[in-house]
């Protein structure tokens, strides 16, 4: 099988919907997302047949997510996001690949 993984620095810029009831919220998200590549590894059967990693690309993130308020304005968040990348990311002779990633994300937040 032909595999690669890839590691990247990515900085969204998502809009956000939120309907709360009390300390429980549901909220959606969506947007652009800038990826910088910082490193990348692929199998045999994938390295020999590509001939450029793009270094930077663009995708685009969509999510829904449950947020809840706990006491001393912590905040803990569970969400689904799936990013689709709109260009390629990997140009070969006859074929490209692009990215696209599904992610569940447990994370936690301060308010200041």
């Amino acid at each position: 099988m032909a595999r690669v993984r890839s590691h990247y620095l990515s900085l969204p810029l998502h809009g956000v919907v939120e309907l709360g009831l009390g300390p429980l919220a549901g909220y959606a998200f969506g947007g652009p997302t800038v990826d910088f590549l910082l490193s990348s590894e692929c199998s045999a059967q994938f390295c020999q047949f590509i001939r450029e990693e793009k270094t930077t690309g663009v995708s685009v993130a969509v999510g829904v997510g449950l947020a809840l308020d706990l006491p001393r304005t912590v905040r803990t968040y569970l969400e689904w996001r799936l990013t689709e990348g709109l260009g390629d990311a990997y140009l070969g002779d006859r074929d490209s690949a692009r990215n696209r990633t599904v992610e569940i994300l447990v994370r936690m937040g301060r308010a200041f």
